[in-house]
């Protein structure tokens, strides 16, 4: 029940936090999220040891670092 409770949550952060932000659901936000996620996901299938187990935080370090080179 938690979980479900959270979807709505998790959707507003997936598109960039709030829905009356002007960046709301940009294709930049729609596009890293998607990035991050496929990471996560790939890691948590296909990762052995600790590279499962942290696929997580392994995701968000790679999306910022990649944030990072995509601001400048």
């Amino acid at each position: 029940m938690i979980g479900l409770s959270l979807i709505p949550v998790a959707v507003d952060w997936f598109a960039g936090g709030q829905r009356t932000d002007p960046h709301y659901a940009t294709p930049e936000n729609l596009i890293m999220a998607s990035f991050v996620l496929i990471i996560v996901v790939a890691l948590v299938q296909w990762g052995k040891g600790i590279f499962s187990a942290a696929a997580i935080v392994i995701g968000m370090m790679i999306g910022y670092i990649v944030s990072l080179a995509l601001v400048g």
